[in-house]
């Protein structure tokens, strides 16, 4: 939802910026314990269903490819973490894409 606010406040909803120079980046790591920690309990509970998608959510790559869809980002994406750190290694790592000129 941050990422959509901001995207709403920045002015960008419907401007024509070109998909593919919008980068996404996901600051955090273990994102998802607690989709990890409730299919535990319900694989505990009834051991012949397991969620089919559980592989492609318990990574914390699952919200940069949520984030990615909603604001239809084609440009660079990767999630970063470094535990209580995570947002300055966000910032660190934007502005080397900004610097490179990889996205606007």
């Amino acid at each position: 939802m941050a990422a959509l606010e901001a995207w709403g406040a920045a002015g960008l909803e419907g401007s024509g910026v070109d998909p593919e120079r919008v980068g996404v980046l996901v600051a955090g790591n273990n994102l998802t314990q607690q989709y990890v920690f409730q299919t535990h309990g319900e694989y505990g509970s009834d051991p012949t269903f397991i969620n089919p998608r559980y592989a492609l959510q318990f990574l914390d790559t699952f919200h940069l490819g949520v984030v990615s869809e909603l604001l239809e980002a084609r440009g660079e994406g990767c999630s970063v973490g470094g535990a209580s750190a995570s947002g300055n290694v966000a910032l660190a790592r934007a502005h080397q894409l900004l610097a490179l000129d990889l996205c606007d």
